[in-house]
Order: structure tokens, then sequence, then C-alpha cells
């Protein structure tokens, strides 16, 4: 008994909890696809409270909500290490050069309301901003801070994981927030709600 109490939380049922994540981060893109009428912005809230206490582990399910829900399949930035000299060259273009180059001709079905309600949700109170900035501390303390004497080192490999991914979240959120193809305003949005240079460096 006392043996399976303290056995690693890591592996419970015989699934490792970053199997567990994924399926989570699959299951909660396709959800809120498929029912975007179903209330968005508690998991947005909890994800920017994790964020703010540096904790990285459900990055993916932000990445699946924009990519799934928000139908941004096309910009996979995990993905570019397999691309063809054509679809790197594609990717420098618009956004539909990319969406074209990105899957060859294999159209994603992409929910205009899921889509619709993800941005409102992010652009509602200024979360979309909020989660940016925190994301771009996160990338910085990713590299620079240093473990404290009860902790153990991370792996070189495992540091700039998080690295990738923090940039990966943060290149893909901002580049939604910014799409004017679906909100011909969502540029003007997003410059009013940035901070100022003065209360960001506080």
């Amino acid at each position: 008994g006392e043996a399976v109490g303290q056995r690693s939380r890591t592996k419970m049922g015989g699934l490792d909890t970053e199997q567990w994540l994924a399926s989570l981060e699959t299951f909660t893109g396709a959800f809120y696809k498929k029912f975007p009428s179903v209330e968005l912005r508690g998991i947005l809230v909890y994800l920017t409270r994790r964020f703010a206490a540096g904790q990285v582990s459900e990055l993916g399910v932000l990445r699946s909500l924009i990519k799934t829900a928000g139908g941004y399949g096309f910009v996979d930035y995990d993905s570019t290490a397999s691309l063809s000299d054509l679809q790197l060259d594609g990717r420098c273009g618009s956004r539909l050069l990319k969406r074209e180059t990105s899957s060859f001709g294999v159209v994603d079905d992409i929910n205009r309301r899921a889509s619709q309600r993800l941005r409102s949700v992010l652009q509602g109170d200024d979360l979309g901003v909020i989660i940016l900035i925190l994301l771009s501390q996160l990338r910085s303390k990713a590299l620079y801070s240093k473990p404290s004497s009860n902790t153990v080192k991370e792996h070189v490999k495992v540091i700039g994981s998080t690295y990738d991914d923090c940039e990966a979240v943060l290149c893909l959120l901002l580049e939604y927030l910014s799409d004017t193809s679906m909100d011909s305003k969502a540029k003007e949005k997003f410059a009013n709600s940035l901070p100022s240079l003065v209360h960001l460096h506080q």
C-alpha cells in the first residue's frame, strides 16, 4: 500500500503524463471546434493563471485550440523542419499561400463560428495580449531563471524544448490575433489592447 502511494504520479494506470496531456490537447481542440457555443473563457483564464504561475505543461492545449478550433492548423511551426523548399518559399507569402502550400490541396474543414468565437474571447478583456506577454516571459525564464537549491537542474534539451514550445505558441497566437482575413479591425483591436512600454517594464 505504501509503495503504491509513493509511486510516481507520472505513470497512473500505465499512462504517461505526456500521453494524457497529448490526448487532452487533441480533445480540447476538437471539442471546441465541434461545439463553439460552449463557454470558452474559463479554460483560457485557467491557462492564463497556469502561465502566470510559470507552468508550461498546458501550452499544447492553447496550441490545439488555435490550430483546431481557430482553423490555424496550416501555421504549424513545429513541422517546418520537414518542409520542402517549395513549402518554405510558400511560408514567406500571404496566409492564403501558406494555407495552400502547407497542405498541398488538402483543404482543412474550418468551423468559422468556432474561429470567430475563439477570437472574440481572446480579444475580450485583452486576454490574448495578456497570454502573449506571459508567454514571452515564460520563454525568457526558460533560459535565464536559476534553479533553486531544492530543484534539480534541467537538462539542456528540456530547456531548449520549453523555449521552442513557448516561441511556437507565441508566434501562432500573435499571427492569429493579428489576422485580418476574418476581422478587418483585428490589428487595430490588437494594437489598442497592448499596454504601454512603461507598464510592460514594471
